[in-house]
């Protein structure tokens, strides 16, 4: 459906039709777009059309008088034959997706209200902050039963939060999220992770939680930041189905404190950089030779291990 809203969008544009934030979302502005691609004159003829006495869409005088602002540049316009059979095709398409969609979404209602135990949990995951009913009915029917879990562990990997570990010359080290788990289950929680970073305003455990993520690792890429809080969702997720209640803000920040809270503000990248440079002073401490460059290179070595929280 976004593909065909961005299809007839980018139709638009080509025909020389650009209101800003025109949201196709809305039925007011589908059914107009879908009278304008019958009508041979400009838009601004069609607009008037729509609002004049004898109009057959009276249901659309209030959004379009509302909105005049952002078709009064283009009432000049007038679009092509073969441009504007292009949008009623992907219109009529779009159409047909969104009633299937809404058909589907009224069956598992019906699925749903005879097993009020399926509705219930789908209602708890449907609390957790950045899901929504559809999205949650989802996740319940990919992750199955949480009694298929070993631990949260187990679940977690299979929602794809996890890294991969490799092992090179004798060393274990972290690397991209596995890409070996449910791709679904991935996408809805890092959708869900994504909104609790940036458009979830309610405090609570899980929103601070984002927002030590967010300053923490955004510095170096948003999507770091994503990814551990779409973890920290999992784990959520995994608890609300085990103990079967829906999420309680409080219970939603880390059980355990950081020892060196007040040193948070550095980065990933800031802790690696510092500590790349600790090892090499303390290297040129050890060189007797360099006599006081030695000293002063153990002072900053000293000084950098504060820094980096050590004892």
């Amino acid at each position: 459906m976004t593909a065909l809203k961005n299809r007839i969008k980018k139709s638009m544009d080509r025909g020389g039709l650009r209101p800003e934030k025109f949201n196709l979302n809305a039925s007011w502005a589908r059914e107009f777009l879908y009278g304008l691609t019958s009508h041979e004159g400009s838009v601004g003829d069609y607009y008037l059309a729509v609002l004049g006495a004898d109009s057959k869409m009276p249901q659309l005088r209030v959004p379009l008088l509302r909105n005049k602002t952002k078709f009064e540049p283009f009432f000049s316009v007038v679009l092509s034959p073969s441009m504007r059979a292009l949008i009623r095709q992907d219109l009529v398409e779009l159409d047909f997706k969104t009633t299937r969609k809404t058909a589907t979404a009224v069956e598992i209602d019906g699925i749903m209200m005879t097993r009020p135990g399926l509705k219930q949990l789908v209602e708890n995951i449907g609390s957790i902050p950045g899901f929504t009913p559809f999205s949650a009915a989802w996740f319940v029917v990919e992750v199955g039963p949480v009694n298929a879990y070993r631990n949260v562990r187990h679940f977690v990997s299979y929602c794809g939060c996890c890294p991969r570990e490799m092992e090179t010359g004798g060393k274990v080290f972290s690397a991209h999220v596995t890409r070996r788990s449910n791709k679904y289950v991935r996408t809805l929680l890092f959708n869900a992770a994504k909104a609790v970073c940036i458009a979830l305003k309610a405090e609570s455990g899980l929103k601070a939680y984002a927002r030590r993520m967010m300053a923490k690792k955004a510095p170096i890429h948003p999507m770091l930041a994503w990814v551990t809080v779409a973890q920290k969702l999992a784990r959520v997720a995994f608890g609300i189905m085990k103990h079967d209640k829906p999420f309680d803000p409080g219970l939603a920040s880390n059980a355990k404190a950081c020892p060196h809270a007040d040193r948070s503000t550095l980065s990933i990248a800031d802790r690696k950089m510092l500590r790349k440079a600790r090892n090499a002073l303390q290297r040129i401490s050890k060189e007797g030779k360099l006599g006081i460059i030695s000293k002063q290179a153990k002072h900053f070595a000293d000084a950098l291990d504060a820094a980096l929280g050590k004892k």
